[in-house]
């Protein structure tokens, strides 16, 4: 998260982008982790990245 956001400042948020992959289901990672994960992920990348859509 941390590179994301210094590489972010250096060459803009507009030319960066991130992934959430690859996704597995399993009893220890049901899809309720993973949409927890992303929406965690989505708030604190959002500031130094284009929209999510």
């Amino acid at each position: 998260i941390e590179t994301f956001q210094i590489l972010s400042e250096k060459i803009g948020k507009d030319k960066v982008i991130w992934r959430y992959d690859p996704i597995l289901i399993s009893n220890v990672t049901p899809i309720s982790y993973h949409a927890e994960r992303f929406y965690e992920l989505a708030e604190i990348l959002s500031p130094s990245g284009p929209p999510v859509s």
